[in-house]
């Protein structure tokens, strides 16, 4: 029924009291203990077990300090609106909102590029098979200049910078137009998803028992995870843009506890198949050794017995733990390990090792 003024009935306003933002913060918190944790198992095996450290170990570090940059961001985002309805959120508080919302954009960028390398960075060490290393290192030179670009139109997200939160200067100031920010996404799911299938080229001719297949899978499925992450974020804000919604303050409760898994389970996928030494250490019967190790599971740098020097990809063999021959154990226990054959440093050849360090005929 039409009022007497001829005008559309006013939408009645939301509840002043309520608040979605009670998981958020408990949420965030929990994601980046977790990956704090796997990062810390991930340092003890390679640096403190196995006397070993990469490129890659340092990429992930970084990783982890641009997510813990994120829930700091987010704790005050929450002071400033975040899980309110934006009817009840002052200008004040919206504008720092606004503010918080283009560093954690950044910095959400920053950590997943940062775990991308570190991934593709292990990948290229450790997969002997060089149609799939050069693949790696295409897709890392894809990640870098992809995310190169998200970067770039992030900090020109408005020019002058501060016409994002400041609304006052929005009429004189460019602003990157919308489908900039869905290529973002769309460069962002991609990526995920080609980092995900490019070991699975070379999964199946990898032999190891039924525990460490069921390890293996689980891993491979918090990967996969990440890239339904990053799917599931972008159809929910489409949804939002396309019903016109501009609770912006209240829809990004969800939006910032979706962005604390996402990068948070990536670094975790990371540390996952270099742990296992700690693991090990930690709880022996859980998943064995020798015979029984899986080359990825297992830190593969260790089982091929290569140590990466500082300015090379040079590598020394090796024993894993001062005590224990992996490759050795390998041989004896299960033959030769399908594709981990180890890469002479000198001829560039790929050879694979024998119990006494001489090369396979």
């Amino acid at each position: 029924m039409s009022n007497s003024t001829g005008l559309a009935p006013t939408p009645p306003l939301p509840d002043p009291t309520e608040w979605n933002g009670y998981s958020t913060a408990p949420c965030s918190a929990i994601a980046l203990g977790l990956a704090v944790i796997a990062v810390a198992l991930r340092f003890w095996a390679r640096a403190g077990i196995l006397r070993l450290t990469g490129l890659e170990d340092w990429f992930i570090l970084t990783s982890l300090g641009f997510s813990a940059a994120i829930t700091a961001c987010v704790g005050l985002q929450l002071r400033h609106g975040l899980g309110k309805h934006v009817v009840y959120v002052s200008p004040e508080d919206i504008q720092e909102f606004f503010k918080l919302s283009i560093i954690v954009t950044i910095l959400y960028v920053l950590s997943m590029t940062f775990t991308k390398l570190s991934i593709l960075c292990l990948y290229i060490r450790v997969l002997s098979y060089d149609a799939v290393r050069l693949a790696a290192k295409i897709l890392l030179g894809i990640v870098l200049i992809s995310h190169a670009y998200i970067l770039a139109t992030l900090f020109t997200a408005c020019i002058p910078f501060d016409a994002f939160w400041d609304f006052s200067k929005r009429g004189t100031a460019f602003c990157q137009p919308q489908p900039v920010y869905w290529s973002h996404a769309g460069l962002n799911i991609v990526t995920d998803f080609l980092i995900f299938i490019l070991p699975l080229t070379v999964l199946h001719k990898i032999r190891c028992p039924r525990p460490q297949k069921i390890a293996l899978s689980i891993v491979f499925l918090m990967a996969f995870s990440v890239c339904i992450i990053s799917v599931v974020r972008a159809i929910l804000i489409a949804r939002d843009i396309k019903k016109g919604e501009m609770n912006f303050t209240w829809n990004g409760a969800s939006a910032a506890t979706w962005n604390s898994f996402e990068v948070n389970i990536a670094i975790i996928c990371a540390c996952s198949t270099t742990i296992k030494p700690a693991v090990t250490r930690m709880f022996p019967s859980l998943l064995g050794s020798g015979p029984t190790s899986s080359p990825l599971s297992d830190d593969i740098d260790a089982a091929r017995g290569h140590r990466q020097h500082v300015g090379g990809w040079e590598r020394d063999l090796l024993d894993t733990d001062g005590s224990v021959d992996l490759v050795e154990q390998q041989r004896r226990g299960m033959g030769e390990a399908k594709g981990l054959g180890h890469r002479d440093p000198e001829t560039g050849s790929e050879a694979d090792l024998v119990p006494g360090g001489e090369k396979a005929k």
